[in-house]
Formats: structure tokens, C-alpha cells, sequence
């Protein structure tokens, strides 16, 4: 305690609200410090990929995650896929491989990347076609990986270390990255610096702005990793919306989703909107997007892996009601593929009572 000497009655020396101040300031500027020490100690994300090499993995790997599921389950079927329609399946989803988020939202990764279609489109459909003899042959270790197979040994397009990385490792770069871009840490000396820590976001909405979109939550890119990714142990449904390019089927899709919101929201499952218009999905939680509005689940402890409830592409223009997802399409989704015992409960029950409503006439299917 500061000696304080008394004459006449009045006390000198170091007045109280000093101290008091100092010691708010102390604490301050002791937090500040903390605050700094912690940046820097942060682990900074080191990524020198060219600008050409990181596009090329960006677009095989969202093929990979998009396409092999799909030659997979084709060559499951008790009857042999007709002659030529791996081919056709093939070449009709490597065709589109641009217009997944993470590239179509970037202008140079755009270029780039029908640059890329243009230069090695046979590469790129022979190294699936060569995954799905793989399969029918039988031998998993005999499937090569997608990025290395195209963008190493094929195109040489990506070099060094890079070269051997395979479609598990640009997707754990590509997490890492994106969490270093919204938590602010280094992304590493690349060509696309500027870009990787730049993401189109409106602003954080405050507690009352949260609810604008009725009962389901409002999210923007800023928030999304921690609403939707970093909650592992939470389901999430992300409506993401396209309400200029599709106005009518943005309101009757909107609707729903409010109604599902209403059925299912709890802590343990977030239904979130998020406008893509006005918001870019970091990557790779946005590689399995096309340019258009789409209804994504997100199951807890599966968050890397999103299940596509509905999807309809911008360029096939705006629809009505009748292309929305129905509400018991969507509650049949999370009820099966939901991560949560719970969520799946809630999502079954509901639709239970949806299927009494419309038989008995109190409700109708929208």
C-alpha cells in the first residue's frame, strides 16, 4: 500500500483513483501483451504453391470428392453400367470442374482453370477413368490419387514437394489456410497472398441481426467456419442462397427452411442461411459448391465430408416453388445422415407429424 502522509486533516500522496488506474491499466496492457505473445506463437500456415499449381489441385480434388462417389456407385449396381457411360459420366462432370466456389468466386483461379480444362481435359478424365478400373479390378492400392496423377506425375504442373501431395493433403492445406485467413495468422509467401486472406463477407451480424432470416440463423463467411466447421460435435444445415440470380426459388426454398429451422433447431443442430451473392464459403468447405443455391448438411463429426440435400444451378434460371426442396425431403435427409442421435430424432418426429398433418388435411406439402 503507497505511505500516505496526513496534515491538517488532508491526506497526500498517491490518490486512490491512481491507483486504481494504474492497475487497469497494468492488467491491460498485461492482456495486450498476452494477446501478442499468443500471435505469435501461432503456427503460420506455409504455402509457396504457384498460383497454376494450386488451382490445378483445387479443381482434381473437387472432382475427386464429387465424381468418385458417383463412378462408385455406378459400378456397385448389380447390372454393368451400359458401354461408354463412365465415359459420358466422366467427361460431363470434368466439363463443369470450374464452377465449383473455390474457383469460380476468384478470377485468376478461374482463368487458370479453363486454361487448364482446355490444355489437359483427356489427363484429367483418363485419371478417373484409371480410379474406376482400379475398382472393378478389385484392388484398392491400386488406385492412384487424382492430384498426384494429374498434377504431378502427368502435367508436372506442380513441383517439389507439391508434386507428391495427394487429394487428403490439399484438402488439410486447404483447412488450414482457410482457418489462418479468418484467425489472421501468416498463409506463407504464395502468388495469391492478397487473395487467400481476402474473402467476400458481409458484416458479422449482431445478436438481433442473427434471426433476420426468421428462425433459422444468419451466417456470413466470417462466421462460418466457427458456426458451422469449428462446433464439430454440432450438425449444421447452410441453405446457401441465391436470392438476385433465383428470386422466386430463393423464396419459396427460404421459406422451408425457416419451417425446418423451426422443427429441428437446437445446440446440438444449427439451420443456418448463408448468401453466396454477397459472401464467399472459405475453402474446401465450398469446393463440392456449383454456382448456385444448394441446402448442404453438414454432420457432426463429418464436417469435412457435406451431404448434398438439394442444389440447382444459376444457369438453368430461376424456378418456382414447385423445384424448392419439399419439407419432407429435408427432414428425411437429416433424419438418415445427421451426426446427432438426437437431431435424427427430432428430424423423424417431425416428419411424422408433417405426414399426419397432410393426411388429415391440416396441412399441405410444401
Amino acid at each position: 500500500m503507497a505511505a500516505v502522509a496526513v496534515a491538517g486533516g488532508r491526506a497526500y500522496g498517491r490518490p486512490p483513483l491512481f491507483g486504481a488506474f494504474s492497475s487497469a491499466t497494468l492488467i491491460l496492457f498485461t492482456l495486450a501483451v498476452l494477446h501478442a505473445l499468443a500471435a505469435l506463437a501461432a503456427p503460420v500456415v506455409q504455402d509457396t504453391r504457384s498460383l497454376k499449381c494450386r488451382t490445378c489441385q483445387l479443381t482434381v480434388a473437387h472432382l475427386d470428392e464429387a465424381l468418385v462417389p458417383l463412378l462408385f456407385d455406378m459400378l456397385g449396381k448389380p447390372t454393368p453400367p451400359a458401354y461408354g457411360a463412365i465415359d459420358e459420366l466422366v467427361e460431363a462432370k470434368v466439363e463443369k470442374a470450374c464452377l465449383t466456389s473455390s474457383i469460380h468466386l476468384v478470377a485468376a483461379r478461374r482463368k487458370v482453370c479453363a486454361q487448364l480444362l482446355e490444355d489437359h481435359f483427356d489427363t484429367i478424365a483418363a485419371a478417373f477413368r484409371a480410379i474406376a478400373d482400379a475398382h472393378v479390378n478389385g484392388d484398392a492400392s491400386d488406385e492412384p490419387d487424382a492430384v498426384t496423377a494429374v498434377c504431378g506425375n502427368s502435367t508436372r504442373i506442380c513441383e517439389g514437394k507439391y508434386a507428391d501431395m495427394e487429394v487428403s493433403d490439399v484438402v488439410k492445406l486447404e483447412e488450414q489456410l482457410a482457418l489462418s485467413s479468418v484467425s489472421g495468422a501468416g498463409n506463407g509467401a504464395g502468388e495469391e497472398d492478397d487473395e487467400k486472406r481476402q474473402f467476400l463477407s458481409e458484416s458479422k451480424p449482431g445478436k438481433k441481426a442473427q434471426r433476420t432470416f426468421g428462425s433459422a440463423r444468419k451466417l456470413v463467411a466470417s462466421t462460418f467456419l466457427d458456426e458451422v466447421v469449428v462446433a464439430e460435435q454440432r450438425d449444421a444445415v447452410v441453405y446457401f442462397a441465391t436470392p438476385k440470380a433465383t428470386p422466386r426459388l430463393h423464396a419459396a426454398t427460404l421459406a422451408n427452411v425457416h419451417w425446418l429451422a423451426e422443427q429441428t433447431s437446437s445446440k446440438g443442430c444449427l439451420v443456418g442461411v448463408l448468401d453466396v451473392e454477397l459472401n464467399h464459403v472459405p475453402p474446401p468447405y465450398g469446393t463440392h459448391l456449383a454456382a448456385g443455391a444448394s441446402v448442404q448438411i453438414y454432420a457432426a463429426g463429418r464436417k469435412r465430408s457435406p451431404v448434398v440435400a438439394f442444389h440447382h444451378d444459376v444457369a438453368h434460371g430461376d424456378v418456382g416453388a414447385d423445384v424448392a426442396p419439399r419439407r419432407s425431403d429435408l427432414l428425411s435427409i437429416l433424419g438418415r445422415r445427421a451426426g446427432r442421435v438426437d437431431t435424427q430424432a427430432r428430424a423423424n418426429a417431425s416428419a411424422i407429424r408433417l405426414t399426419d398433418a397432410v393426411r388429415d388435411g391440416s396441412a399441405r406439402e410444401l
